[in-house]
């Protein structure tokens, strides 16, 4: 039985992810044949949103130690790496610190408004602290607010930016219109200032440094064990640290179209590399989807031959920026941001390599951006692989009576599972607690302070007859194939005699 130190979910305040509002997993963003099993999330096009669903959980001293600075000299000898691989190119540093300063300057109370071509042209910052420490308005009154403040703001900078286009001599300027006159002197084009007022130039960002500390403090639980995998698939490390732009490293990520866990892998993506049901999905499973993504990302660079390129199709589609590359002419991905002219290449993908950029560098120097950052203990776990069926409340029940939870150690089930006692089949890895004076397999094995007598519902065992076939049984019980396979973990249609099919019941 192997031992791997990682950090497990076992606190229910780590919430969804900070990002899933700054990105959108819009699969047009990409050839829809070839890359629609891609796991990207990606950036807005245009705004985020004013705030975050989830709010900030708060860092246990208890649970924390000190954050250590990462040795990339651990990433030597992996595939296509030298020691220049990740610099930043002298055009991308715009962007780059763009980012940073949204990752280290501002809070989620604030934002900024500025040009989405130009990305450093910012008109206004945003300042949401009265809002927010008023206590006479609820959540959905400041959140309204904030909407109501931001479009505001919008409204007068475009009345700005429009008013700006008809001057023809800027001696006459003063104040906030001449320092927006000089935003753009040295821009070409005859209607810059309309240009720069439409609709998709004008984006409002919200502020990250809070959710970025925390999520360093969240990259804790499993980091150690997620660049063992790293180097172990020969793929640089710096790539463990994608998941600040994706998730923020929290276990519970959900995208509103299905990409989960800390990669947020689609569905379709996750079921190449990992398995993917009704029973079990281990993209919520940190160290099971580290694997898949190190396999993925390989991929991309097996088939682009640049990292700048394959981190860019972990978002845009890896086909889709290798046709894109080959279309210019070029590998240089300044080169490629700079003449993509594709309407899906938009400002979602051609931010996505610099705000990984400015999240490696951040991270990299956490205890230059941030007062005192920590990293959550890591969890020590031991790996189960079910010898036989148990049901889910069963082994609940196990953890319970040891004070842990067995959802909490194992994300890749969801609590339904155990709340309708599904049966876990056999040959699934379960999590255990590593605590010296219970031995959890026996205490499975043998049921061990649990009553034998646990009904299994919503779930009924067909031994295949012969001339029996997965239309037919789902006919017979009445539920799709895709849900049988699903349930099952088939890959394929052929069933065989004798076999065990677990049925789920309505």
């Amino acid at each position: 039985m192997k031992i791997f130190i990682v950090i497990m979910l076992f606190s229910g305040v780590v919430q969804a992810s900070w990002l899933n509002f700054i990105f959108n997993k819009d699969k047009e963003a990409s050839d829809k044949k070839t890359d629609q099993e891609n796991s990207s999330i990606l950036l807005e096009d245009e705004d985020t949103p004013i705030s975050f669903e989830q709010p900030l959980f708060q860092i246990d001293p208890e649970l924390s130690e000190p954050w250590q600075k990462p040795d990339y000299k651990k990433s030597l000898g992996s595939l296509g790496y030298d020691e220049t691989t990740f610099q930043v190119p002298e055009g991308l540093a715009t962007q780059v610190n763009f980012w940073k300063s949204i990752y280290t300057k501002y809070s989620s109370w604030q934002g900024v408004l500025h040009d989405s071509e130009i990305i450093d042209n910012i008109y206004i910052e945003v300042d949401f602290t009265d809002i927010m420490k008023n206590p006479s308005l609820d959540d959905y009154q400041k959140r309204k607010a904030k909407e109501n403040l931001v479009k505001q703001k919008k409204l007068e900078i475009k009345e700005r930016l429009l008013s700006l286009q008809s001057v023809k001599d800027p001696a006459t300027l003063t104040g906030e219109d001449l320092r927006y006159w000089k935003m753009y002197e040295n821009v070409e084009g005859e209607h810059k200032y309309k240009d720069a007022a439409q609709k998709g130039r004008l984006r409002f960002q919200l502020g990250q440094s809070d959710y970025f500390r925390q999520g360093i403090y969240s990259s804790g639980r499993y980091i150690r064990r997620m660049t063992e995998i790293f180097i172990e698939n020969k793929v640089p490390i710096e790539l463990v640290r994608l998941p600040f732009v994706e998730s923020s490293f929290n276990l519970n990520a959900r995208s509103k179209v299905g990409a989960s866990g800390i990669w947020q892998f689609m569905r379709s993506t996750g079921k190449l590399y990992m398995k993917v049901n009704s029973l079990v999905d281990y993209r919520n499973d940190p160290i099971a989807a580290t694997k898949a993504a190190a396999k993925k990302l390989r991929s991309n660079y097996e088939l682009t031959k640049s990292w700048p390129l394959a981190i860019t199709g972990y978002n845009y589609g890896p086909s889709g920026i290798a046709r894109l590359s080959n279309k210019l002419g070029t590998k240089d991905i300044v080169e490629i941001i700079r003449r993509g002219k594709s309407g899906r290449f938009g400002f979602a993908s051609k931010n996505f390599y610099a705000s990984y950029l400015a999240a490696l560098k951040v991270e990299e120097q956490a205890d230059v951006h941030f007062k005192n950052p920590v990293w959550m203990k890591p969890f020590t776990y031991e790996e189960f692989v079910t010898d036989k069926s148990y049901p889910s409340q069963l082994l609940e029940k196990v953890y319970e009576e040891e004070g842990f939870s067995f959802i909490k150690y194992n994300p890749q089930f969801s609590a339904s599972i155990v709340n309708k006692n599904i049966l876990i089949p056999k040959g699934i890895t379960v999590y255990l607690p590593i605590k010296s004076e219970v031995d959890f397999v026996s205490a499975i094995r043998e049921h061990k302070g649990v009553s034998t007598s646990v009904a299994v519902s919503d779930i009924l065992q067909y031994r295949v007859s012969r001339g029996d076939t997965l239309s037919s049984i789902s006919l017979s019980y009445g539920i799709s194939i895709q849900d049988i396979k699903d349930f099952n973990s088939l890959n394929g249609n052929r069933i065989y005699v004798g076999q065990m099919i677990n049925i789920p019941q309505k």
